[in-house]
């Protein structure tokens, strides 16, 4: 439906109207200039004149001349368009930049899909101003994968080598890990512990456990590695892992006769493995008794100040910021 249908001249009475968004397709910008109408604002920012031009070519051929479509890093944002009721990102971010913070209206909201600690979730940010302190606080969150931001704000995750079929992934630019300690771990006996507990909602249990760890990475393992049974089929799809020194646990299950679902449990490695399964396992228990359903994480983001915070349970920190994340 072009733009301009007699429907969609005006959008209705304290209707956000001035949206920005980052990464350029046009079909996602028609449909948000439907919503607003004549009276509303749509900008689109891509920082690849290719796909910049396709847009533009795509909108004014589908009757949405209004859209402005601009070739540029969306690191900036687009300052002489703002402030912005809404800003929809549709690129994955390692982190927030300050611009969009500062392009928002108070109140406004912030769609981004934000990389933690190897997770990527479509956060939908509110800006706050509370007694002068201004951030950014969760409303809802859902899993999502998309494609990477591109320019300044590009990050790319680390891979830490163990052995040529164990390999760590990391996101974090500051954890260092003792990989000559770990890969003596794996030739220590298997070390199994059960939690008990159901294993269910993998995905929101997933961002409970990344964010509870605090050295945490993602083991991936060849698959050769599971079938002679050195590790469990978890770890060839990658699965957080809890790691402390030359020593490490990750989640895996199996299944429960009595319920006919599936119980969580932890294989861990090296000489603290007890310690580190049994932490782990304690994750797995807290997990299902007190916050087993989706959305009942707290995210919060927080502009830097003075320093740089350390990596830590509930905190990860981010270039221009960290994300505080609680599961009251």
């Amino acid at each position: 439906m072009p733009h301009g249908h007699a429907a969609h001249d005006h959008a209705p009475t304290g209707f956000p109207n001035t949206y920005l968004e980052v990464g350029s397709g046009g079909y996602n910008a028609a449909l948000i200039q439907e919503m607003v109408g004549d009276g509303g604002s749509v900008t689109s920012v891509d920082i690849d004149q290719e796909i910049v031009s396709r847009a533009r070519a795509c909108l004014d051929a589908a009757g949405y001349r209004n859209v402005e479509v601009v070739a540029a890093d969306a690191e900036a944002g687009v300052p002489e368009k703002a402030p912005y009721d809404r800003i929809i990102v549709t690129a994955g971010a390692w982190d927030i930049p300050p611009a969009w913070q500062e392009q928002l209206t108070n109140g406004g909201r912030l769609v981004v899909p934000l990389r933690l600690r190897g997770l990527t979730r479509s956060i939908a940010f509110d800006r706050v101003d509370e007694d002068g302190d201004v951030g950014l606080v969760s409303r809802s969150y859902r899993l999502c994968g998309f494609v990477p931001m591109q320019g300044i704000g590009t990050f790319r995750e680390r891979l830490v080598p163990i052995t040529d079929e164990v390999v760590l992934r990391v996101d974090d630019p500051s954890q260092e890990f003792d990989v000559e300690g770990l890969r003596d771990a794996l030739a220590t006996p298997r070390l199994e512990r059960w939690s008990g507990a159901a294993f269910d909602l993998p995905d929101e249990l997933e961002f409970f456990l990344v964010t509870n760890l605090a050295q945490v990475a993602h083991l991936h393992v060849d698959e050769t590695q599971v079938q002679n049974g050195r590790f469990a089929p978890s770890a060839a799809r990658g699965v957080p892992t809890l790691v402390s020194g030359g020593s490490f646990a990750y989640r895996t299950k199996r299944p429960n006769e009595k319920t006919g679902g599936f119980e969580s449990g932890v294989v861990a490695h090296g000489p603290d493995a007890d310690r580190v399964a049994e932490h782990y396992v304690e994750l797995l228990r807290r997990w299902a008794s007190d916050h087993r359903r989706s959305g009942a994480a707290h995210i919060r983001y927080v502009p830097k100040a003075a320093g740089t915070p350390a990596p830590s349970v509930g905190l990860v920190p981010k270039r221009h910021g960290a994300v505080a994340v609680r599961w009251p």
